[in-house]
């Protein structure tokens, strides 16, 4: 068979049933009609002379030769994709374009609402899909099903790029009514501690760093503000983001100590945007490299902003 005989858009909508093992999700997917799908399956497996697809129940399950097409076209496809993408010009205003962004499941909570409301403003008409990375290995996303990549170590493949978003330490912190503690708080120390965490962080990674030393019996606060003056107030500690915290401490007479061991990898944090280098020069996805770093470094992911009183205190 010539591949002039193959219509290469059976293949595009093979690859989205594949994904989506049903032929009403490729469907709506695709913007097409299910008949139009389903005929679309048929015609390609008649042309390749292959059975690409069995039913099991309700379920469309792909056949071994499915698994081998898929495997193969899947990467030349994406090939062909950025080759083109990387020579188009983009229009954020008006491009459809649908950008893939693989991450932790706290990434996901944390990033997709803000990034959902900057490309509603300035991209309405783009896709962004989440993908939980947890239930993937990196080297099957990049470059075929991949965009970008969030993850907390730069990447060590060959043909991956990596840029730093962003960085933090967890400090803990106590004010002037606590017992006089040492600068490094061993595990044993800090599980005998009275500890106080706060709701709403805004913070971009204050949540992923307090995970890590996370207790049920936690008193929790308001806020930021509201927990910082309490342990001003009362002798308590509280586990929290350095950048977040930092403007206050001199304003509190607040100590900072640091939890687990000073060279402890639970002290620190940092989180990373990869991409394929296959990726480096497409228009579209250094658009969406840029927005994200803007989201990163604006106001919706730094410290939360101090309430009345807080700022009452600090004027004092």
């Amino acid at each position: 068979m010539h591949i002039r005989n193959l219509d290469l858009n059976l293949l595009r909508s093979f690859l989205v049933v594949y994904e989506q093992q049903s032929i009403t999700k490729a469907a709506q997917k695709l913007n097409l009609s299910q008949p139009a799908v389903s005929n679309a399956m048929i015609r390609l497996g008649k042309t390749l002379g292959l059975t690409l697809f069995v039913r099991e129940g309700r379920a469309l399950v792909p056949t071994a030769p499915a698994h081998y097409l898929y495997e193969n076209l899947n990467q030349c496809l994406a090939t062909i994709t950025t080759t083109v993408n990387c020579h188009l010009p983009f229009n954020a205003k008006q491009s459809r374009r649908i950008f893939r962004i693989f991450a932790p499941s706290l990434e996901h909570s944390m990033l997709k609402p803000g990034l959902q409301l900057y490309c509603r403003e300035h991209a309405p008409m783009i896709t962004l899909e989440f993908v939980n990375s947890e239930q993937c290995h990196y080297a099957d996303l990049v470059p075929a099903q991949a965009e970008l990549y969030l993850q907390d170590q730069p990447g060590e493949e060959q043909q991956l790029r990596h840029e730093l978003l962003c960085h933090d330490k967890l400090v803990l912190l106590t004010g002037p009514c606590h017992p006089p503690l040492p600068e490094v708080i061993g595990p044993d120390r800090l599980e005998s501690l009275t500890l106080i965490d706060y709701a709403g962080h805004t913070y971009y990674l204050h949540k992923r760093l307090l995970q890590r030393f996370w207790r049920d019996d936690l008193l929790r606060c308001h806020c930021l503000a509201d927990a910082l003056l309490h342990i001003h107030r009362y002798p308590r500690a509280l586990l929290a983001s350095w950048q977040a915290s930092q403007p206050w401490i001199d304003v509190l007479q607040l100590k900072a100590h640091i939890p687990g061991g000073r060279n402890s990898p639970s002290q620190k944090i940092a989180l990373y945007l990869c991409w394929h280098e296959m990726n480096d020069r497409d228009p579209g996805l250094l658009w969406l490299r840029e927005a994200i770093k803007s989201l990163m470094t604006s106001n919706s992911f730094n410290a939360p902003s101090p309430c009345a009183e807080f700022d009452t205190m600090a004027e004092g």
